[in-house]
């Protein structure tokens, strides 16, 4: 039997740079839990995951930190283009060895949680193996899922459900998710959600489940508004020489290609270059990248501008809270980032090119929106009326609006919290 009187949380990542500052906010609220971050190796985001994720850029926030022991195929073989999809691939030849793999690393999985002796789960994400294994082998382990960024509600018809039971039954293990939507794969898990968006998405389709405010909504505003006191200017010094004289306008840029096409990546592009050029005599100018994106692609696209003294091309994320302590006005495309932005008081413009109709993704930004713009010029002639009172006014109590909407002040009572997670403390 455990000796400590701590209640004991387990923590297993999906996506490490939406889980992670997910995971320290929560810590932060509760100061006398204790938190065991296990990386369990996940199919989701692997590449990146085992790049970022380790004991020393890690662990060291935690009281604990362990990794699965066992390295499976698709750890050892990442950098392998997958030319087939993996369903398909697994009523071949390799597939027989890929279900060995599955096999090993389940085995591993139980093995490891079990020696924890936790008292709750706390999950990012109800879509990955990981959390699949926990509901089917620990199901007397409370599990909560946290909402950790923008969902994707688009139509994304109708799986076939029946492949994968069988492939699940084969294997023996429930590989395969049965359905595409976070928060519908557990119905047994308490899921903790924010936004007007997610709570009529989820009303009516399951049962415990609890709108909050975002905990890393909480941390965000208390970390920038730190960072605003410590010259956040100099922060960057190291890569560029931004001028705190100047307004600052981000780019919160990643790649559409998959989900939009072709035309609309290389419209967007043509779009950031454009308003880069138009406001950079009078604007500090940072491109922040999503840190799965290539950052030699985009210097090849923003090379005439790489020399500039208030220009800045950053893929690091070390700095972000910094990098919102600066930020006057942010233009992205339905980015989250630029979400937290709006949050911490900066001028959000949605850039969504018209070379396609709007989608249900909208909806996140109607809130935080100043301005949906469909091209470059639409964004240069918004920054441009910013310089007018009324405009701005405007804007700031849009703003306070929003923020008012998203964070209670109950939330940053630690007791909230802890009444909170205490509450989730006995078998499902």
């Amino acid at each position: 039997m455990r000796q400590t009187r701590k209640k004991r949380v387990l923590l297993i990542p999906a996506y490490y740079y939406s889980s992670n500052p997910l995971f320290l906010a929560i810590k932060e609220r509760l100061p006398e839990w204790e938190f065991v971050y296990f990386f369990s190796k996940d199919t989701a985001a692997k590449e990146i995951n085992m790049e970022n994720i380790t004991s020393e850029k890690v662990g060291i926030h935690f009281d604990r930190y362990l990794e699965l022991e066992y390295t499976p195929s698709w750890i050892r073989n990442r950098h392998r283009k997958q030319v087939m999809p993996l369903w398909k691939k697994m009523v071949t030849l390799r597939g027989v060895r890929y279900w060995f793999n599955l096999r090993r690393y389940t085995s591993c999985f139980k093995r490891q949680v079990r020696s924890l002796d936790v008292d709750l789960v706390v999950l990012p994400s109800d879509m990955t193996f990981s959390a699949r294994l926990m509901r089917t082998y620990f199901p007397g382990i409370p599990r909560v899922v946290i909402q950790p960024n923008f969902l994707d509600f688009r139509d994304k018809g109708r799986p076939n459900r029946v492949l994968r039971a069988l492939l699940n039954g084969v294997i023996g293990v429930p590989f395969f998710p049965s359905q595409p939507y976070f928060g519908l794969e557990d119905l047994q898990s308490h899921l903790l959600i924010w936004g007007d968006k997610t709570e009529k998405f989820y009303g009516g389709k399951r049962s415990k489940v609890q709108r909050i405010t975002n905990p890393e909504h909480c941390s965000l505003l208390e970390q920038v508004a730190k960072a605003r006191t410590e010259r956040p200017f100099e922060a960057f010094s190291e890569f560029a020489d931004l001028d705190p004289e100047k307004k600052t306008i981000i780019l919160f840029v990643d790649s559409f290609a998959q989900v939009y096409g072709e035309v609309f990546q290389t419209r967007i592009e043509h779009d950031y270059v454009q308003i880069v050029n138009a406001c950079l005599s009078q604007y500090n100018i940072v491109v922040k990248i999503h840190p799965s994106s290539d950052l030699s692609y985009y210097q090849r696209v923003f090379e005439p501008f790489l020399e500039a003294r208030n220009f800045l091309l950053l893929k690091d994320n070390r700095c972000f809270h910094g990098l919102l302590a600066i930020c006057d006005i942010n233009v992205s495309t339905f980015s989250y980032a630029g979400f937290q932005a709006a949050l911490v008081g900066s001028m959000s413009i949605n850039l969504f090119p018209d070379v396609l109709p709007k989608d249900t993704n909208h909806d996140w930004l109607s809130d935080c929106c100043q301005c949906e713009a469909t091209g470059h010029g639409d964004v240069i002639s918004f920054v441009r009326s910013l310089e007018e009172s009324e405009v701005k006014q405007r804007c700031m109590k849009k703003s306070s609006e929003f923020v008012e909407k998203y964070v209670t002040s109950a939330s940053f009572n630690p007791q909230y919290w802890e009444t909170l997670f205490s509450s989730f403390l006995h078998p499902v």
